[in-house]
């Protein structure tokens, strides 16, 4: 896409439709993870699958949270200003302080790591996905993305319910227009 396609495409419904998408997929990663978890799984290759995919679709989903704030910082900064601190504040979590997006970029993107060349071992895989998180409890590790109880948190406090904020605040100024 050339630079005008490209600043043509930062619109509020582009927006907003990004938004809604990873609002979802996180939703969905979490809530699989969790109740599959729950229910248990047949085998351990279920499960390893499962959090396999989960938690791939995490690390894409976060990415793509990082790269709208690139891309439509601008749109977002005017548009939704209430929302900049927390906004940048989580674009810097996965960008620097998990290292997401190198996950991303080393493993998750890539069939070799970005920064070294070549594949990740498993042992690196381990080390680094666990770094990301901070905890050997993964699980509650995740409520900074998305918790169990969204409804009732305060939504700046999670990754999900900043996107559902920030989603919602253009939404209604599209109702606006």
């Amino acid at each position: 896409m050339n630079s005008k396609n490209h600043e043509s495409a930062i619109t509020i419904e582009n927006a907003v439709a990004i938004l809604n998408h990873l609002y979802a997929d996180i939703l969905i990663a979490i809530t699989t993870l969790k109740n599959s978890e729950i229910r248990g799984f047949d085998t351990e290759l279920h499960r390893q699958v499962t959090h396999r995919l989960c938690f791939t679709s995490l690390v894409m989903s976060c990415s793509k949270y990082s790269d709208l704030c690139k891309d439509y910082g601008k749109l977002l900064k005017t548009e939704i200003p209430q929302f900049n601190k927390v906004r940048n504040s989580f674009k810097a979590q996965i960008d620097d302080q998990r290292k997401i997006k190198s996950f991303r970029n080393d493993y998750i993107g890539h069939i070799h790591s970005k920064t070294l060349g070549r594949p990740l071992t498993p042992i690196e895989i381990q080390e680094r996905f666990k770094a990301m998180w901070d905890t050997n409890d993964i699980f509650n590790a995740l409520d900074w993305i998305c918790p169990d109880n969204l409804d009732s948190t305060d939504k700046t406090q999670s990754l999900a319910g900043v996107i559902g904020l920030m989603r919602d605040a253009l939404l209604s100024k599209l109702d606006a227009t």
